[in-house]
């Protein structure tokens, strides 16, 4: 899926990955309370975003760990 990313665009794409997801997360909470009403169509239309770039994240993370084990 990464095969064509360098490592160094990897951490670039997760970084921004992460910043995203953080974006989508204080669209819902702020702080400890919530934005929105917690079972709002609006709260699970971010949320979902939010898990969505959690998850693409975690598989660049993986990617990245993969490769620099193979290079160690």
């Amino acid at each position: 899926m990464f095969d064509m990313l360098t490592l160094d665009q990897l951490y670039t794409l997760h970084t921004s990955i992460c910043g995203h997801a953080f974006q989508a997360y204080e669209r819902i909470m702020d702080g400890p309370e919530p934005r929105v009403p917690v079972f709002s169509d609006e709260w699970a239309l971010h949320s979902a975003h939010a898990d969505e770039l959690r998850e693409t994240a975690a598989a660049v993370y993986d990617e990245i760990t993969r490769r620099e084990m193979a290079d160690a």
